[in-house]
């Protein structure tokens, strides 16, 4: 998968590591943001893009911002709504159930990622480099996972 202009990023979870991320990937690739919350579309609309939640879950990448406890009733409601292809990336501190959630609920055709950033608005306020993250395949080709690891490291100097 190579870099080019038709990558875009979705973040779901507008709160306060959500609009942080969502402002650091904004830097490379166009970004869009929903949150149940619409009072939050103001604080977002100088990086990112305000779309409704179908229009988010058809974009390349998904980034899950959202509570732990809701990650497996928004799969839920949302299945039928992801476009075939896409990659989910949770941002959740836990890994192990989140993950067997994920590939419980998520449909064969869509990809994830497990991801828990090492880092937030607080201890990265002067940038992100040289913070870590980890990743873990969960489902996902190659090419994608490296693409992500290979962004992540390259221009967020993760």
């Amino acid at each position: 998968m190579s870099k080019n202009n038709s990558t875009e990023f979705a973040v779901i979870g507008a709160g306060r590591f959500g609009s942080f991320w969502a402002e650091h990937l904004s830097k490379y690739y166009p970004v869009s943001m929903y949150d149940i919350d619409p009072n939050l579309k103001s604080t977002v609309r100088r990086f990112a893009k305000w779309e409704e939640l179908d229009t988010c879950l058809k974009k390349q990448f998904i980034f899950l911002t959202i509570p732990i406890r809701k990650i497996v009733p928004f799969i839920r409601e949302n299945n039928d709504i992801f476009q075939t292809g896409t990659t989910i990336i949770d941002c959740a501190s836990i890994k192990e159930p989140v993950m067997q959630w994920i590939d419980d609920e998520l449909p064969d055709r869509l990809f994830y990622i497990a991801s828990h950033p090492l880092f937030g608005p607080d201890s990265a306020r002067a940038g992100l480099k040289d913070h870590m993250i980890t990743l873990i395949p969960g489902r996902v080709p190659y090419e994608i996972y490296n693409f992500l690891v290979k962004f992540f490291e390259n221009e967020l100097q993760l």
